[in-house]
């Protein structure tokens, strides 16, 4: 299980959001799990207890890590979560502007897409369960879920450029399971934590 933080600044109706993603791996079958999201606007001072509160919901000794991009992990705001590791942030690596170290969020978002519509089957799961054969999604203990797909739904680029309101639940999902994906393939060549996400069985 781990954990990824989009942070966003300001409180405009016009602003993004900051967006708390969970997900879940299961080594077994590589699927991906979306447990569960936060999203709302809250202000610059509150994030740090935002991203404490959503780490302790789920803490364990089967959790790896709260993702979070340079800017943020090295703000002041953040340092004490570091310091005194209260929250196991792990830096996530940004150039400049919305890119990773090697990655553009337009190509994070893209990838996403990739594993929910891969060949064989669908790479990532929402909370739900089979009912004569089709995927009823559990809305009703999970309220962000809708939000979410509507979201997923919204997002369209022309020619590399947004055209879409908002994306900050699917960038903290997409990132979550990139970060998780990277643990996979340190686990497969020995170079792991010692410790690693729950495993789920999704059949």
């Amino acid at each position: 299980m781990a954990q990824m933080v989009d942070p966003a600044e300001g409180m405009t109706g016009r602003a993004d959001y900051t967006a708390i993603a969970t997900c879940v791996v299961d080594l077994a079958t590589k699927r991906y799990h979306v447990h569960d999201i936060f999203k709302d606007r809250v202000e610059t001072t509150e994030q740090p207890e935002i991203v404490t509160r959503e780490y302790q919901k789920w803490a364990g000794p089967n959790f790896y890590k709260v993702g979070i991009e340079t800017i943020f992990y090295q703000a002041d705001l953040f340092k004490h979560l570091v310091k005194e590791g209260v929250v196991p942030l792990k830096e996530i690596p940004r150039r400049a502007g919305t890119g990773t170290a090697g990655m553009s969020k337009y190509m994070r978002l893209l990838g996403l897409a990739g594993r929910y519509t891969r060949p064989g089957g669908t790479q990532v799961l929402h909370p739900g369960m089979l009912v004569d054969g089709i995927w009823v999604p559990d809305y009703g203990n999970n309220p962000w879920l809708q939000d979410y797909e509507d979201e997923l739904c919204s997002i369209g680029y022309v020619d590399g450029k947004e055209k879409h309101a908002h994306d900050d639940m699917g960038d903290a999902v997409a990132s979550c399971i990139d970060m998780l994906s990277i643990f996979i393939i340190a686990q497969s060549s020995g170079n792991a934590p010692t410790y690693s996400p729950f495993v789920f069985n999704f059949s």
